[in-house]
């Protein structure tokens, strides 16, 4: 089966609470059980992208956001036990340090949603479950 796992945090790039844990954990033993599992989650600005290896994968794209337009970067690395982790990159919305508690969250993940289903044309990745967390 083929499965889009998407969290707004995801141990150990980024934690703050549980969902994060369970975000680094579960696909991987679901990968374990022979599915193709993949996960998504915002590029904050407070992950050490050379620490993890991220690189680019695609873009910039633009993608229809409010009254205008956001550029969107995918980026990609591998989590422990070999998990492929796509990072939805944007400077306005997700270049920051914290993950919660800015006046504009709701807007962040409205966008962090419109670009995934972008980033899906993108990577040519035709999930056929959708688990989505959270936000």
């Amino acid at each position: 089966m083929k499965i889009l796992y998407v969290a707004a945090e995801v141990s150990p790039l980024v934690k703050v609470g549980g969902l994060a844990d369970v975000a680094g954990s579960l696909p991987q033993a679901i990968q374990r059980l022979g599915h193709d599992i993949r996960v998504v989650m915002p590029g904050y600005g407070r992950i050490d992208r050379d620490k993890y290896g991220i690189q680019p994968l695609v873009g910039p794209f633009r993608i229809p956001f409010q009254k205008g337009e956001e550029e969107i970067t995918i980026s990609h690395t591998k989590m422990n036990g070999g998990v492929p982790l796509y990072l939805v990159e944007n400077q306005k919305f997700f270049a920051r340090e914290n993950v919660y508690g800015y006046e504009d969250d709701g807007l962040r993940f409205v966008l962090f949603g419109l670009a995934v289903v972008r980033m899906l044309e993108k990577i040519d990745f035709q999930p056929e479950v959708i688990n989505c967390n959270d936000w």
